[in-house]
């Protein structure tokens, strides 16, 4: 047993000691349960900002003026590093060895904050080799590091030493912060443990992940009502090639909607009494926006949701915050959902909607917020208990079956939801190199005769493009365009003069001949309009999967024409004629 105070019951030696190998079991066990490539900066940036409200708290107790809070992230893909700074109340020298051990930490458990489990600066000391740890607090000052550590986690033999831990004397405080309390805590050497790597994302990508996945993006204005906290926030990003971009980031949740959207409850008024036709012409291309309160006191649950017009809108958010798409051509990054705050700290979390509403199709182009104190995550703070979860997807369903009953009249619009995001000439100046060499990377296209260089995968502007380019070239022939673009409902309305006679037709141009379905299942179009449809490619198991069937056509009925598509019976019983236009490629290179 190990000695204790006299009197007082006695902590046996097992529950003080613990081998190596149950040390690494408990590490690994912390570790594995964060799975998400933004885990480090939501643990760190969570730490700070229950720091800096501890700040305001005891500054405004003591009757003295309050600091406000102020961040700075850094992220270095060179050195596949994360650094974040902020000025809130440090951590005393004698707690350092306490907070980074598993269970540790600074915190009461009747603290009004976000961090519950103790675990978050464990996770984030052995995620990499190089830690550290510089700190002032209202006592004194002192700094640490903490090298090897993820290596000697992961190893299974003993030929790796166990990690180095110093105490070091106090350095510097970094500039900005040297008046008052601060910490700085950096790990480098972070190895790739997701799909995607938080190393390989573009500036703007970064700041969009730390506004809607960690506490820089504050939800107390979104939904509740109230003003953010008073909190500057900066960033410095180095890329793998060893560009860099310094500049501000603003505090808050991201605009979802705009200044035009419309309330679902003044939706629903302006609807009253109105023809489908009227309906239509209020709403087409307005972004819908609802928000509900249920419940009371600690059982309060708020949702804010946003009903984008049309199902590509939320690639437009996408590209307004200049986001980019991946080869699937969606955002990575930006994705219609149901995501979880809690304590007005976005979690970047999502959760799956409930079975009700009667075209749950419609959640493609909505974004739910929903938000509960209550919420107690496991270990990792990546998953809850399934009659909580169950609350948050009731919760939001109420507020999606609004939006349903309305969706039919809210036809796409032809700008993003929100305008372009101010951008520094470095930020600007990166995007568009980006842009370069995405482009320049792509596939080469080796058509005979057609100046298009390149693959048109993922863009359905460049199979228009490409489709007008094989009718001047002559590879495509008898079709007369008349009007084409987004003024029209459809892409293009042609005239065929085949066969000795004009015959109006409309044409659709797919990038993914399968994305068609979901505009006749939304109303967006209608099947009996469309005479012809243009795609790059067709994915023939995708199209199986929803519903649709795709057979070689042997008798053209227009020039060009390779394939007739089967839609689902209750859509259209007669097949619609389909350009393919890789499968035309083949045929035209064929030896």
């Amino acid at each position: 047993m190990v000695e204790g105070t006299l009197g007082a019951p006695q902590v046996p030696d097992f529950l003080r000691a613990k081998s190596d190998r149950a040390v690494k079991r408990e590490l690994k066990g912390i570790l594995q349960s964060y799975h998400h490539y933004w885990d480090i900066l939501a643990e760190l940036l969570q730490n700070s900002r229950d720091a800096i409200e501890r700040r305001k708290a005891e500054q405004a107790s003591a009757g003295v003026p309050v600091d406000e809070g102020r961040i700075h992230v850094i992220v270095d893909a060179t050195q596949r590093s994360v650094e974040v700074i902020d000025n809130g109340t440090g951590i005393a020298s004698a707690f350092i060895e306490e907070v980074l051990a598993p269970g540790g930490g600074d915190k009461s458990s009747h603290d009004d904050q976000v961090g519950e489990k103790g675990v978050g600066l464990t996770y984030v000391a052995f995620s990499g080799d190089d830690f550290s740890l510089a700190t002032t607090s209202g006592t004194d000052s002192t700094a640490c590091t903490l090298t090897g550590a993820s290596s000697w986690v992961s190893a299974d033999d003993q030929s790796v030493y166990p990690p180095k831990f110093e105490l070091l004397d106090s350095k510097p405080a970094p500039a900005g912060f040297e008046s008052g309390t601060y910490t700085s805590i950096r790990v480098g050497g972070i190895p790739q443990r997701a799909s995607t790597d938080l190393f390989s994302l573009t500036s703007d990508q970064l700041k969009w992940v730390l506004r809607t996945r960690t506490a820089i993006g504050d939800t107390h204005q979104l939904l509740r009502g109230e003003p953010l906290p008073a909190t500057t926030v900066t960033y410095a990003w180095t890329s793998v090639d060893g560009e860099s971009i310094t500049a501000p980031i603003a505090f808050g949740y991201p605009e979802l909607a705009g200044p035009g959207a419309a309330p679902i409850d003044e939706v629903n008024s302006n609807l009253v009494g109105k023809t489908d036709a009227a309906s239509r012409k209020y709403l087409t291309g307005k972004v819908v926006t609802g928000h509900r309160v249920i419940g009371s006191g600690t059982d309060t649950l708020r949702v804010y949701g946003v009903m984008l017009p049309g199902n590509r809108a939320v690639d437009a958010l996408a590209e307004a915050y200049h986001l980019g798409v991946d080869e699937d051509g969606a955002s990575a990054i930006l994705n219609a959902g149901i995501f979880v705050v809690t304590k007005s700290m976005p979690t970047g979390v999502a959760i799956s909607p409930a079975q009700r509403g009667a075209y749950p199709a419609y959640y493609k182009r909505c974004i739910f917020l929903v938000e509960s104190d209550r919420i107690d995550f496991d270990l990792g703070r990546k998953s809850m208990h399934w009659q909580h979860e169950r609350r948050l997807q009731n919760a939001v369903a109420d507020l999606f079956v609004q939006f349903e009953r309305v969706a039919k009249y809210q036809a796409p619009s032809e700008t993003s939801p929100v305008a372009p995001t101010p951008e520094t000439s470095a930020e600007r100046k990166q995007r568009i190199k980006k842009m370069w060499e995405q482009a320049e990377g792509r596939h080469p296209l080796g058509w005979p005769g057609v100046a298009f260089a390149k693959v048109p995968t993922n863009q359905e502007a460049a199979v228009a493009a490409l489709f007008h380019e094989l009718l001047g070239a002559q590879q495509i022939k008898n079709i007369r365009p008349l009007a084409a673009g987004y003024s029209t409902q459809y892409d293009l309305l042609a005239h065929y003069v085949g066969g000795g006679e004009e015959l109006p037709i409309v044409i659709e141009f797919k990038d993914k001949l399968e994305s068609v379905l979901s505009d006749f299942r939304d109303g967006v179009k209608a099947i009996g309009d469309i005479d012809l449809l243009v795609c790059w490619d067709a994915n023939q198991i995708k199209i199986a999967e929803v519903g649709l069937q795709l057979n070689p056509e042997p008798n053209p009925p227009y020039d060009g024409v390779t394939h007739q598509l089967h839609l689902p019976a209750e859509i259209s019983p007669e097949p619609i004629p389909v350009i393919v236009l890789k499968s035309l490629l083949e045929k035209t290179v064929a030896p």
